[in-house]
């Protein structure tokens, strides 16, 4: 009976060790995304690209993660939530070492596409870990608090990047940014899931393949792919939210462009 009652305690806490856990690995991940978009801009142009190639640069790093998205849906139904984060997780790492030996922006476009799909994907794990580890009768307060490590994200991963790119150069803000995504894979291998049920109920899951196999019966082969891509009810909100963060990515890959154009990047130099 004690037992009972310290578990339905436990799951009340929100502010747990597994919460940190996840809480690093989402805020260190998202650092590494919103550090780089802007400077890397700035890197792509002092190797000779025009403005236009550098968005393409600061861009298809979120194409890449849109691609590991909708491939990461199918293997988290597949494989241990973990695993599939702790993989992506480590690309998203290596990746960071790679822009170090990178001095041509064909390579930087390859670089960041990998980049990419270690972070699209990792980030739809990480999400998915927190809906399941999360306490569910206080879900919307933390997970409130949760989704803070984007926000902090947000607001601090672009200055301390620009900071470290003005007095170290290129090479300041990649080692900055290989720091950020090594604490993220180490806060998710330290994060212990074994006391937590990911998977659900295999009979339901067993019943989920055969609605699945039924709908594939039904619908043509171009229908059930779609299906599997997109979730249609989902698709307003996505557009929304799209929209709304269009016009602040837009400013945040060419902020930096600006600021050395109109000479405000030397004012703010350190003078170590």
């Amino acid at each position: 009976m004690n037992t009972v009652k310290a578990a339905n305690q436990n799951d009340e806490k929100i502010f747990t060790k597994s919460f940190f856990l996840i809480f690093g690995s989402l805020l260190f991940t998202a650092l590494v995304m919103y550090a780089l978009m802007s400077t890397v801009t700035e890197y792509a142009t002092s190797m000779g690209s025009t403005a236009t190639i550098a968005g393409l640069v600061s861009g298809i790093y979120i194409f890449g993660g849109l691609c590991s998205r909708i491939y990461s849906a199918n293997a988290l139904e597949r494989h241990d939530w973990k695993k599939v984060a702790m993989v992506f997780l480590s690309i998203h790492f290596l990746a960071c070492i790679l822009y170090f030996f990178v001095n041509d922006v064909n390579l930087l476009l390859i670089v960041r596409f990998i980049h990419g799909l270690g972070f699209g994907a990792s980030a739809n794990a990480i999400v998915s870990i927190a809906t399941a580890i999360l306490p569910k009768k206080r879900f919307g307060e933390v997970f409130g608090y949760f989704m803070l490590g984007t926000t902090i994200a947000v607001g601090l991963g672009p200055y301390i990047s620009g900071f470290f790119y003005d007095n170290w150069g290129s090479v300041g803000s990649f080692g900055l940014a290989t720091l950020f995504s090594a604490l993220g894979l180490l806060c998710m291998a330290f994060l212990d899931l074994s006391s937590y049920d990911l998977k659900g109920n295999d009979e339901n899951n067993e019943e989920s393949i055969e609605d699945l196999n039924d709908s594939i019966e039904e619908k043509s082969k171009f229908r059930s792919i779609i299906d599997k891509i997109f979730e249609i009810p989902a698709i307003p909100v996505s557009l929304f939210t799209g929209l709304a963060s269009l016009g602040y990515v837009s400013i945040l890959s060419f902020y930096r462009l600006y600021a050395v154009e109109v000479n405000l990047v030397s004012d703010f130099h350190c003078s170590f």
